[in-house]
């Protein structure tokens, strides 16, 4: 006969030990991971999870790995639409459901957008500099 005693995370993820399983939880739950900042750029409080990212407009990422933990935690548990596949540290997200950009669930990348802008006006330029 073997007896098992599995750990389980608020997340469903299983681990051997108990030690392993909190400091799991402690890494998704770890809020360091981001900033949310409201429609007039105010820095949320975090303390309400679900609140905090109800009424976030833009997130910016500040430890990737950890933020991706944070972020399907509040998705799953919050019923928060967020960034989905690639999140970049460093990049801050802006919820645009009107940009041509909209993708991820209506989460923009305003870095890359400001990427693809600036070589967009590269290129305008550069066409123009032939016209005249």
């Amino acid at each position: 006969m073997e007896i098992r005693t599995t750990y389980i995370s608020d997340d469903g993820t299983e681990f051997d030990t108990e030690e392993e399983c909190l400091e799991y939880e402690a890494v998704y739950k770890d809020t360091s991971s981001v900033v949310l900042l409201d429609d007039e750029k105010h820095p949320l409080d975090m303390s309400d999870l679900a609140g905090a990212f109800d009424s976030c407009i833009y997130i910016h990422i500040v430890k990737e790995q950890e933020a991706r933990l944070l972020l399907d935690y509040v998705e799953s548990y919050c019923g928060c639409g967020l960034p989905r596949n690639a999140i970049e540290e460093g990049h801050t997200y802006v919820y645009d459901d009107w940009s041509g950009y909209a993708e991820n669930n209506y989460w923009v990348d305003l870095d890359k957008k400001y990427e693809d802008i600036v070589a967009e006006l590269n290129e305008v330029k550069e066409a123009l500099s032939k016209v005249g």
